[in-house]
């Protein structure tokens, strides 16, 4: 069902009144916190934004709203229902990015199946 309801939100721009209800549409939520100058981090994260729309919701918000949340501009949090939210700063590579979204959406009890029990099994030194 959640998938049925990202297909047709699409991407957000928040303002202060929708940045509340944003965080809980879905089971997880990335919102960039920008700063008006920083091009690289905007680009990448549509681009991430692009590519996993159908697994999670995301959001630019400006950066007035940053100061709002508490949130330095220039950062990537995600929001996940009844978890604290985690968040990267200052690091605005694609692969970086990446990583963190795949870790910050990992859940914290994972299911091993046929197609993922690599990334279990692998040892990362």
């Amino acid at each position: 069902m959640a998938y049925l309801k990202r297909t047709h939100r699409g991407p957000a721009t928040l303002d202060a009144q929708d940045i509340a209800e944003f965080k809980t549409k879905d089971e997880i939520v990335f919102i960039a916190y920008n700063d008006p100058g920083n091009e690289v981090l905007d680009y990448n994260f549509n681009i991430l934004a692009t590519r996993h729309w159908d697994r999670f919701a995301f959001s630019v918000a400006e950066q007035a709203l940053a100061k709002n949340e508490g949130v330095a501009p220039g950062c990537v949090v995600r929001y996940m229902k009844n978890e604290e939210p985690q968040s990267i700063c200052g690091e605005w590579k694609l692969n970086t990015l990446q990583r963190f979204m795949e870790m910050a959406a990992a859940p914290i009890v994972g299911e091993i199946n046929r197609r993922n029990e690599l990334n279990y099994l692998t040892v990362s030194s």
